[in-house]
């Protein structure tokens, strides 16, 4: 009887803890969503909305997508500089930043459909230049590809390749694999526990080193760090969040099969912006640090290889994040091309 009476006191206050971490959730998310409103316009895709940021004016239009993880507040020191001498674009993915979620495989193709249909139904005409950061550089790859009508330029930032994925699998340990299943799992994991309010408390806490990592970046590359970081955590509180991330992940082979399958050589303007400072991973040694960054370099030079109206900037001061840690090197590329097409 007594162990009866302890189990049902156990249950009782784990429902209780769950109850309370669930209004913790609900309440702090609707005050998050009135304090920190989307700076753009939301657009119906057919029973779910994506954000859309547009500023300045001419042509072409700049359209901006950002890596897997990222939203448009990415782009927060390129786009006001780009609206300076063109109309400049960027959006949230489903999931990420503003945007509804959906239920559809986060793959390539499903980006690409998505950012069609928004530009559709936002009456965003072309011509356009596509912006992409990692992952966004591929999803803009395959956009191009499928809608060659549409697309006179392309600056690609420090961007993904479908090759990537299975170059490094040939230079990972079992270690490495195993680190990449385990951070699969916490995404997982925290997919189960943000309803309830867990992954908030431990954000709150400092106790989820990412966020830390992002915080010290955002700190050191923008005046307003702070309160970006902020909003940016708001978005991170969120189940959706992580499913879109997750799935993005878990699709990434069949999304690098997607842009494989879809290569061609171009003839448009095309920049592309590789890293010069070497990413940091503590659960890599020198060595393979320096294998990783060499098949980088050549993937990145392949890249360059895809149109015979291309050119390379080395961003020698800035990682995988150019566009926050040399911004105006971005702004530089993306001039670059809107230059050469209007001289067209």
């Amino acid at each position: 009887m007594g162990i009866g009476l302890l189990l049902v006191g156990l249950v009782v206050l784990v429902l209780a803890l769950a109850l309370l971490g669930a209004l913790y959730q609900a309440i702090a998310t609707t005050i998050e969503q009135r304090r920190y409103p989307p700076p753009g316009k939301l657009v119906d895709l057919g029973g779910y909305q994506l954000h859309l940021n547009c500023m300045g004016k001419g042509q072409p239009t700049v359209v901006m997508d950002s890596g897997a993880g990222n939203s448009s507040l990415d782009w927060l020191l390129v786009q006001p500089e780009v609206a300076q001498f063109t109309r400049v674009c960027s959006y949230d993915r489903a999931g990420y930043g503003w945007s509804d979620p959906s239920l559809k495989p986060r793959t390539s193709q499903q980006s690409v459909d998505e950012l069609h249909t928004l530009l559709v139904k936002s009456e965003i005409e072309p011509p356009y230049v596509l912006v992409g950061h990692s992952l966004g550089g591929m999803n803009v790859r395959l956009y191009a590809s499928q809608y060659p009508d549409e697309v006179v330029g392309m600056v690609l930032v420090d961007a993904g390749h479908e090759e990537l994925r299975a170059k490094l699998s040939q230079l990972m340990t079992p270690d490495a694999r195993q680190g990449k299943v385990r951070k699969l799992m916490l995404y997982k994991l925290g997919q189960m526990v943000a309803p309830f309010g867990l992954l908030r408390l431990l954000g709150e806490l400092g106790l989820v080193p990412q966020f830390q990592e992002v915080k010290k970046m955002l700190m050191n590359c923008i005046p307003e760090g702070k309160l970006i970081f902020n909003i940016l955590k708001a978005s991170w509180y969120r189940t959706h969040f992580l499913t879109a991330l997750h799935s993005e992940l878990t699709h990434l082979e069949e999304s690098s099969a997607q842009v494989g399958a879809a290569r061609s050589l171009l003839d448009m303007p095309l920049v592309v912006l590789t890293r010069g400072v070497q990413e940091p991973n503590p659960g890599r040694s020198n060595q393979q640090m320096k294998q990783f960054e060499q098949v980088w370099n050549e993937l990145q030079a392949d890249l360059v290889s895809l149109s015979s109206n291309s050119t390379q900037l080395i961003a020698q001061q800035s990682g995988h994040y150019i566009h926050l840690e040399q911004p105006q090197l971005v702004v530089k590329g993306i001039r670059q091309v809107v230059e050469a097409v209007r001289n067209r």
